[in-house]
């Protein structure tokens, strides 16, 4: 098995985990969803919903996260490609957690 397979079998599961597709993970806008269950996520990776999950191959950030903070995580409504880079999703993030206190 080569890296390249071994990365998009990451890649593959890791969307199925935050509820995206396996080529969000090589677009070069971060991207905000909806955290939902799914019967094919990994057991043992945490329970689903996700209140914030960040995942990042290099190329993005996947933010999969609750409706409570999606708006705030994002510039527009979840689902959709965000326009910011990753410095201001966290910045987002860091500011949204001292509001619920992850």
């Amino acid at each position: 098995m080569t890296n390249q397979e071994i990365l998009q079998i990451a890649m593959e599961q890791s969307a199925i985990d935050a509820g995206c597709q396996a080529e969000d993970f090589r677009q070069k806008e971060n991207k905000v969803i909806l955290s939902q269950k799914h019967g094919r996520a990994r057991k043992n990776f945490g329970k689903l919903p996700f209140f914030c999950s960040l995942i990042s191959y290099g190329n993005n950030v996947i933010a999969s996260v609750d409706a409570r903070i999606a708006d705030a995580v994002g510039s527009g409504p979840p689902g959709l490609k965000s326009p910011q880079g990753p410095k201001q999703l966290y910045k987002n993030l860091r500011m949204y957690s001292q509001v619920f206190h992850i």
